[in-house]
């Protein structure tokens, strides 16, 4: 199917179990129980936050050169050149040492140039293995939007549990479903990042993040810039969002009584050393209150 008729996505996975296997979740604490202690002082709720492209200045550009005997030189503008010189010696049936990878400069990557670079090498190295010929293909912008992937679409259930008073966070769960594609590319590993960085710059002593790996009909999705981290991340803030409201708080302040400090420890139990959130903080808050003052004086 093209991109514009991609069929069942994320919703359809799920409702039919179809996932690429995958184990990895972190947890911390008792969340369950302390959701539970919390009463109605919980918020729950969902969010998605679509792909996106790369658009990188310069769609892919390789050119293959045969050498003496099986050897093969390949120009790339590959952001992983072990990866490359493996998928091509592998698809030549040549030692690795026999492959040459240069990487000159090229027009931005952000991710997208990780694993199709490698498709394309080991396509054309078989063209210029067998010819023994230079092979150099340039895929159009059209060709390279349609092939290389986008960021990893990902849909996120959340409950978080709080205290009324001070709006910090008591326990907090959520369950990721990222759309996969149809092959898993670098699926796992993106919701692995996601799953390590979803509390963000808080501190949740009761803590769970579970992922999802679903298999679909979509087109492949591959690395961006982040790797997970920035759909993980913006879940927990749409939380605390929440619970503002709930509160009839700024969203600031409910933020800044959340923020982890020296000496906790993260869900996967690392102390937190040298952190200088709260001071960064504490130093640009007084200029976003004179913006947001501004801009209520001007709109007055």
């Amino acid at each position: 199917r093209g991109r514009r008729d991609r069929g069942p996505g994320v919703d359809d996975a799920v409702a039919q179990n179809s996932y690429f296997k995958y184990d990895n979740y972190l947890e911390t604490g008792s969340v369950d129980e302390e959701l539970q202690k919390c009463g109605p002082h919980v918020i729950e709720g969902e969010i998605t936050v679509g792909g996106q492209e790369h658009f990188y200045l310069e769609p892919h550009p390789v050119l293959v050169v045969p050498g003496e005997g099986d050897e093969i030189a390949v120009y790339s503008p590959t952001q992983c050149i072990q990866k490359t010189q493996k998928t091509v010696a592998w698809a030549l049936g040549i030692p690795a040492s026999a492959v040459t990878v240069r990487v000159k400069l090229f027009g931005g990557a952000f991710g997208g140039k990780e694993v199709l670079s490698t498709f394309m090498a080991a396509r054309l190295a078989v063209a210029a293995h067998r010819l023994r010929r230079p092979v150099r293909c340039l895929l159009s912008r059209q060709e390279d939007m349609e092939s290389s992937g986008q960021r990893h679409p990902i849909k996120a259930r959340y409950k978080a549990g709080f205290d009324p008073e001070t709006g910090k966070l008591l326990a907090h769960s959520v369950d990721m479903f990222a759309n996969g594609g149809h092959t898993e590319s670098v699926t796992k590993e993106i919701m692995s990042r996601a799953i390590s960085h979803a509390h963000n710059a808080y501190s949740v002593k009761h803590f769970r993040a579970r992922g999802y790996c679903c298999k679909t009909n979509w087109h492949s999705f591959t690395a961006f810039r982040g790797f997970g981290a920035p759909q993980a991340m913006v879940v927990i803030d749409i939380a605390l969002e929440c619970i503002a409201v709930r509160l009839g708080r700024t969203p600031e302040e409910v933020r800044e009584a959340n923020l982890i400090c020296s000496g906790e420890h993260t869900p996967y139990h690392q102390e937190v050393q040298d952190c200088h959130v709260n001071r960064m903080w504490a130093e640009l808050k007084p200029e976003m209150l004179k913006r947001q003052q501004d801009q209520r004086d001007i709109w007055a």
